[in-house]
């Protein structure tokens, strides 16, 4: 374990492999429907989907349920009218820049990308890591963050999914048995 009790990856993946063995399910929010789908049936008749634009702001508590939902036929035709071949979105939660990363292993893109960032502030990353990461845009904003936020999805998410995903698959698949007795 690390000092602020997070876990390190080598302790998660040794947790992953256990339930495996043991056959333990470990469903997230994600998987609701497969673990529970009388809950999931009560959430879905209870969501709301916002018909956002460019530059809306969606307020909420931490604790909310949310996912992306498939972009109609319009909105792919608008891309490609554009000329654009992938959909950026941006996801923001408002921390304050005294928040800190966890230490010990996280999935979070910052620290996948740049390992100086695990255990780190927000305010931190964003001084030292050359990804605009965690932006400040309370009380005010810089007049180029957009352009920003388009290079962050140009380049930047490109590196982390690619790291995420080779983790992922790395924690997801089965080690082979030692020969040893």
């Amino acid at each position: 374990r690390t000092t602020d009790g997070g876990s390190s990856k080598e302790a998660i993946l040794a947790r992953l492999e256990e339930k495996r063995r043991t056959g333990e399910a470990n469903l997230g929010a994600c998987q609701i429907g497969v673990a529970r789908p009388d809950l999931r049936e009560k959430l879905e008749s209870k969501k709301v989907i916002f018909d956002i634009e460019k530059g809306d702001i969606i307020f909420s508590t931490r604790t909310l349920f949310h996912r992306t939902i498939d972009v109609t036929d319009a909105g792919k035709d608008y891309y490609r009218s554009k000329g654009l071949t992938s959909l950026n979105r941006y996801s923001i939660r408002y921390t304050p820049g005294t928040a800190r990363l966890p230490d010990g292993w996280v999935a979070e893109w910052s620290a996948i990308t740049n390992s100086n960032n695990v255990g780190s502030s927000l305010d931190s990353i964003v001084t030292h890591d050359d990804a605009l990461w965690y932006p400040k845009v309370w009380p005010t904003f810089d007049d180029d963050l957009e352009e920003k936020l388009d290079s962050l999805a140009q380049r930047q998410l490109e590196i982390a999914k690619n790291k995420v995903l080779a983790e992922i698959i790395e924690m997801f698949t089965p080690k082979a048995k030692s020969s040893e007795s």
